[in-house]
């Protein structure tokens, strides 16, 4: 889903089915995460061009979701 996927842009799960979402970046600082209305944070270890950052979450169907990550190199939906 990399390539159809924007930072920060909110989603919604209408496969039916829940979803495995899994997110990386490489960058320091905090990155953010909203489920259902639920936010969060991940990430925030040390900086660099090899501090690499991952998020991994169940999202429901019919819930919607958004991911903000400073510098994403990978989004993966398995679903």
């Amino acid at each position: 889903m990399t390539g159809s996927r924007v930072n920060g842009t909110i989603y919604t799960n209408t496969t039916g089915k829940p979803i495995f979402l899994y997110v990386s970046g490489v960058s320091g600082g905090n990155s953010t995460f909203t489920v259902g209305g639920v936010n969060g944070t991940f990430g925030g270890g040390a900086a660099g061009p090899t501090a690499v950052q991952t998020l991994s979450i169940i999202i429901p169907n019919g819930v919607t979701y958004s991911v903000q990550v400073n510098a994403r190199v990978d989004w993966l939906e398995l679903r």
